[in-house]
């Protein structure tokens, strides 16, 4: 089942960098609330945040917005205070569930990041760019992002290219190696180094 959206003319494709996640966008967040897709997006959350139960927008003595975030167990606290990484995941999904039937790029996609959730997010990716027909561009410089990616989009390969930057040695010009489908197996399988410049 497919949620409500704005549409693309509303909201331009979003460009996150590493800098962006250095406050919400709450614009974005508010009009996801109007929509009535706010428990989805927390549900969305979870995965790094299991014990995250609501978001809230809230204004300071100086004007200034924040997000509160309130546990199962009650405890209300600023969401940037739970971490960067739940920072930047969390406004990974305000672009994702406000931008339906168009892009989103993201700047060093594993900024902030543990290792160890990668593979959750990508899959995370996966799913809500089927849901809201979006074309997601990422960059990163880890390995271990893009084995991640690989993972997560086992079952749909067909929806996963990967292009490394090589310069060429001869003229020094930048060229790029794309890698999909059958090549992401065989990258998985022997754990091939792609990462170029």
């Amino acid at each position: 089942m497919l949620l409500p959206g704005p549409e693309p003319s509303k909201y331009p494709s979003k460009f996150l960098t590493p800098n962006s996640f250095l406050g919400i966008n709450f614009q974005r967040f508010s009009e996801i609330v109007r929509q009535g897709a706010k428990k989805a997006l927390i549900q969305k959350s979870r995965f790094i945040l299991p014990l995250l139960s609501d978001v809230e927008i809230v204004m300071e003595d100086d004007n200034e917005p924040y997000i509160l975030a309130t546990t199962n167990k009650g405890k209300r606290l600023r969401l940037e205070d739970l971490g960067s990484g739940m920072e930047r995941v969390f406004n990974y999904f305000i672009a994702i569930f406000s931008s339906r039937n168009n892009l989103v790029c993201i700047d060093e996609i594993e900024t902030s990041l543990h290792h160890s959730i990668l593979s959750k997010f990508w899959k995370s990716i996966k799913d809500l760019n089927e849901e809201f027909n979006i074309q997601t561009f990422a960059t990163t410089h880890s390995k271990e992002c893009i084995d991640a990616a690989i993972q997560a989009f086992d079952d749909k390969k067909e929806d996963l290219k990967i292009y490394a930057l090589y310069r060429n040695k001869d003229d020094k010009r930048v060229e790029a190696v794309a890698y999909g489908g059958d090549d992401l197996d065989v990258i998985a399988d022997l754990n091939m180094e792609i990462r170029g410049i």
